[in-house]
This record gives C-alpha cells, structure tokens and sequence, in this order.
C-alpha cells in the first residue's frame, strides 16, 4: 500500500492560511485494522474513543487524506465518507454559493499564500536544509530550504531515510509552485532514487544533467525552494542524521562515490516517470494496467 495518512484540523480564519492540525491516523495505525478486502473503518466526532477514532474539537474542522505513493504503479487508496448525524433541514450548498463564498474569500487566500514565502521556515539563506521538522499530528518530518546555484554548479544534497517507509525530495519556483513532474526530474521518492554504498541518498539539484541518477532538474530556475519529506518514520530513528549533507559544488567537483547514470539510463527513468504518472491522473489507467 501507499504510505497513506488521515489528518483532522481546525480551519484558520477566513479560510486562507494552513489550519492546526488537531489528530492524524497513519498507515502503520490503519493496517492492523483492515478486513480481509483491505478496508478499514474509522470515526470522527466530539467524544473521545478508540484507536480508530479521530476527536474533533468545537469549530469549523477539515478532513483531508495525504496519500503519499512510494511507487507511481501503486494503486491509489479509495476513500469514502458517510455522516451519521446529518444536522435538521440541512441542504448542500448550490454551485452559485460556492462561487460566492470563494470569491468572498480569494483577496484573503491571496495575501496568505503570495506571503507564505517569506515566512516559511524563516526564509533561511539559500543552500541550506532547515529541519527535520515534525509534522502536527506525528505523521512524519519536513525539512526545508532555498537554493541558489548557477549554471555548471550543483547543489549536492545527501539525506539518511532512516527507515521511513516513505521519503521525497522536490523543488519548486521562488514562489513555492512546483514544476510539471511528468517529464522533468523535480522531485524523486524513495522508489525513483539510487542510493549510495551506505543507504543515505545523494541529490543533484542542477540546471543541466550532471549525469547523476538522483538528478533534480531544477527547470531553469537559478533559484527556489528545495523540500525533504519522511514519513511512516521508525519510533527510535535517529533524527539528526537524516540531514547528512547540503554542498555546493561545480559538476567536475562531484564526489566520484555519488551514484552516476549515462544517457540511455535517464531515458528510461524519464519514460518510466511518464508512464507511472499518466497512470496516476488518468480514471481509465488502472482498468488498463491490468
């Protein structure tokens, strides 16, 4: 399975900032659960209750899956959702409300996330990982950063999964969009990387392909923001090993131990990239893989 996880939060005012989250369940608390068609049940509500149950607090609350593929070719996990005290007279709302109420709200989501930039992770100096941090809720750690390199530099990035049965690494532009990840190299998980002789992975954030299996192509951009992710993390992992190194080198200074791919070996990676995200957006892929 995927690593899967289910958040509750408290939505921040006006429905434009990142809400707090309040609970988590992730697949390692799932799985023991599941029948024998893999499904398993789990509750939210005011009261407190058991391994399976997530408490929500007095407020306006979201509910969201993050479902984290280790593999492109795993099949995606299905959800669905069934209100056991439907309140009096309720009635959904009509497209022409929720056109209104997202209007009413776009100048606040606007100024949130054109500033999320300048604020996150406190806007460190470029070529740097700040973190591991943990996630609210304990279901995993993020490490962050900017970077800054020019053309024949790479910035060579070594991260330790400790275990995690999930990890990812990206980039995006200035303003924390990410590129297209169908036919460039911006991110990698942990199924798509090469690790090096002792299990910690080197990436190569670069303009140009160095000729690194663990390339980031960073897609013209000079500079942006770099993320590490880890999840489904071992109680007992050591926390401050999972950022080994961040270096900035030119291409003929990289370390002959990092992993290297010549180009019918990239080909292939960037095909296999395509195939496993068409797969992933298109509703007919799965009756066709099989």
């Amino acid at each position: 399975p995927p690593q899967f996880s289910i958040v509750i939060e408290m939505e921040p005012a006006h429905h434009a900032g990142l809400g707090h989250n309040i609970g988590a369940l992730t697949l390692q608390q799932l799985l023991p659960h599941c029948d024998a068609d893999n499904a398993v049940t789990l509750t939210v509500g005011p009261q407190p209750g058991g391994p399976l149950h997530l408490q929500s607090q007095p407020g306006r609350i979201q509910i969201y899956t993050r479902d984290s593929q280790v593999d492109w070719n795993q099949r995606p996990a299905e959800v669905a959702v069934r209100r056991l005290d439907p309140p009096a007279g309720w009635q959904p709302r009509s497209e022409d409300a929720i056109a209104a109420a997202i209007i009413e709200d776009m100048p606040a989501w606007v100024r949130f996330w054109s500033g999320f930039k300048d604020d996150f992770l406190g806007y460190p100096e470029p070529n740097r990982l700040v973190g591991p941090n943990g996630r609210d809720g304990n279901w995993g750690y993020l490490a962050g950063g900017r970077f800054h390199i020019a053309d024949n530099e790479a910035l060579l990035v070594t991260l330790d999964p400790v275990g995690s049965y999930y990890t990812g690494f990206q980039i995006t532009d200035p303003w924390t969009i990410a590129p297209d990840p169908m036919l460039r190299l911006a991110s990698l998980n942990k199924s798509q990387t090469c690790a090096n002789a002792d299990g910690t992975v080197t990436y190569a954030i670069a303009l140009a392909d160095p000729g690194i299996a663990n390339w980031i192509d960073c897609c013209g951009l000079h500079e942006g923001w770099m993320m590490a992710r880890w999840q489904g993390v071992p109680a007992d992992a050591p926390l401050d090993s999972m950022i080994r190194e961040v270096r900035l080198v030119t291409f003929d200074a990289i370390p002959p131990h990092v992993p290297r791919i010549d180009l019918s070996g990239r080909r292939a990676q960037i095909a296999a990239r395509a195939k496993g995200f068409a797969q992933r957006t298109d509703p007919q892929g799965w009756a066709n893989a099989g």
